[in-house]
C-alpha cells in the first residue's frame, strides 16, 4: 500500500510539474501572422510591416526592402534576432507587440493578418 502511495504522489508532482512547464512557455501559434507599426510617426519608413512564421522565421518590410530574422517567445516577451547579431525585445501585447527599438524608441505593431503561407 505505501508502494502505490509514493506512486500516486509522484505522479501527481509529474503532472504539476508538466502544467508548469507547458503555461510558462508561451505558444509561438498566437503570434503568427503579418503586423503594421501602427505609430511610425511619419518617418522615412512607412509602412513598417513585421510577418512572423511558424518556422520561427520572420521578414521586416520597409519602403519595399526586406530584412530577415529569427524569433521567438519567452515570459511575455518577443525577441528578434537579426543577421548581424542583434537582438531586439518587445512586450506582447492583446492585438500585437511594443517593440524597444535603438536609441530608445519604440514601435507598437498590430496583428493586420494570419500568417503567409
Amino acid at each position: 500500500m505505501k508502494a502505490n502511495f509514493c506512486a500516486g504522489i509522484t505522479a501527481i508532482c509529474g503532472c504539476l510539474l508538466l502544467m508548469t512547464v507547458l503555461m510558462s512557455c508561451d505558444s509561438r501559434q498566437t503570434y503568427i501572422g503579418t503586423y503594421l507599426a501602427a505609430d511610425a510617426g511619419g518617418g522615412p519608413c512607412e509602412p513598417t510591416v513585421v510577418d512572423l512564421r511558424e518556422n520561427g522565421e520572420g521578414t521586416w518590410t520597409c519602403n519595399h526592402e526586406e530584412v530577415t530574422f529569427t524569433w521567438h517567445v519567452k515570459d511575455g516577451e518577443i525577441r528578434i534576432h537579426t543577421r548581424e547579431g542583434g537582438i531586439m525585445t518587445g512586450t506582447l501585447t492583446k492585438n500585437g507587440f511594443l517593440l524597444r527599438m535603438p536609441l530608445e524608441t519604440e514601435l507598437r505593431f498590430e496583428k493586420i493578418s494570419p500568417a503567409k503561407n
